[in-house]
């Protein structure tokens, strides 16, 4: 195969990082990996005196600098290597957020977690704009990337189906359509993937004009957008991520509802009482997250109100029913597409 048939991605983490990252790569099958850590670098240029190297090239003092590591792999550029690396690069935006909510101690420095992918001899970035397209997130809402939106309206174009569903080509209907723009950024949340498809779905069945809704984690602030064009009264969007809030706020502006939508950057668990009351509150994060912050979540509802959680694998719903339960949740139901698991809970 040409250069050409592969992508390279770059991780970039510290040497704590290393361990974690790689142990993700492997739950992925990515076993081939390369690791440049400065830190090792550093030991071999420092210890080349008694190791009585013959030669070492002067050059490799100027990579010692900082504690930056770098893990290199590479995956077919296909739709099935493109496929393994989307699901990595939400695997690590995950890993990131369990290392701020403190899986790894309150001093674990990780680093960046950033991953940097390009075709090699190619441009990644227009390879990523070939591949989002405009496409029926709903049965009413329509995902279409930011850079589409100044080559014209979608309108009167098939659009692929909701991810999870049977696949059929759906056609814009009419005005009642509500089109949403996303320009994801370094942040999750394009509306194609499982988890937010259903939290989507979701909401435009629960949100009714003038209602209230908490989004915890927002990413790329899609589902806080939705709750404002569905009609929510009242929309407030959390982020712990800086990058995620950068990219949130600029969507919300993408979007024109930046006015409409309130957004703090903080722990959940420390700003919640500052946050108030809402009728939903939805949180798609990752099993662990929503374990933690589980017994806060009751006192950001209010009576009567819908829980919804996703981020979650088939495997984990009793757990998760479990822990939901025992903060004080009932009528727990689920629903599920392929691997990923959507949780909804009322509050009495």
């Amino acid at each position: 195969m040409s250069h050409m048939d592969f992508i390279e991605t770059k991780i970039y983490t510290t040497t704590s990082g290393v361990e974690p990252v790689t142990a993700l790569l492997m739950r992925y099958g990515i076993v081939e990996v390369s690791i440049e850590d400065r830190n090792d670098l550093k030991a071999i240029v420092d210890a080349k005196d008694w190791l009585g190297w013959d030669y070492l090239d002067e050059g490799l003092a100027d990579k010692t600098g900082g504690s930056e590591a770098v893990l290199t792999f590479y995956t077919r550029n296909d739709d099935e290597g493109r496929e393994l690396l989307s699901e990595f690069k939400i695997g690590l935006m995950m890993l990131k957020a369990s290392e701020q909510y403190g899986d790894f101690g309150r001093d674990a420095d990780l680093g960046r977690l950033y991953a940097e992918s390009a075709p090699l001899l190619d441009e990644w970035k227009e390879t990523w704009k070939e591949r989002f397209k405009s496409f029926r997130a709903t049965e009413r809402i329509i995902v279409r990337p930011a850079w589409e939106v100044t080559a014209g309206e979608p309108s009167g174009v098939a659009l692929e189906a909701p991810p999870g569903t049977s696949g059929d080509i759906v056609p814009i209907a009419s005005g009642c359509d509500i089109l949403l723009t996303i320009d994801p950024g370094m942040a999750f949340g394009t509306g194609s993937h499982e988890t937010t498809a259903m939290c989507l779905a979701e909401l435009e069945r629960v949100v009714r004009p003038g209602l209230s809704v908490l989004d915890i984690g927002t990413g790329s602030g899609i589902l806080a957008i939705a709750a404002v064009l569905l009609g929510a009264g009242r929309v407030m969007a959390v982020e712990y991520d800086e990058d995620a809030a950068v990219s949130a706020s600029s969507n919300f502006k993408l979007n024109g509802v930046a006015g409409r939508v309130d957004l703090v950057k903080g722990d959940i668990r420390e700003i919640a009482l500052d946050l108030g009351i809402y009728d939903i509150v939805t949180a798609n994060l990752t099993s662990g997250l929503i374990r933690r912050i589980a017994e806060t979540l009751p006192s950001l509802l209010l009576s009567g109100g819908r829980l919804i959680v996703s981020g979650l694998l088939t495997d984990e719903e009793l757990d998760m029913r479990k822990a939901l339960m025992d903060a004080g949740f009932i009528s727990i139901s689920s629903e599920h597409r392929g691997e990923w698991l959507k949780l909804c809970a009322d509050f009495s």
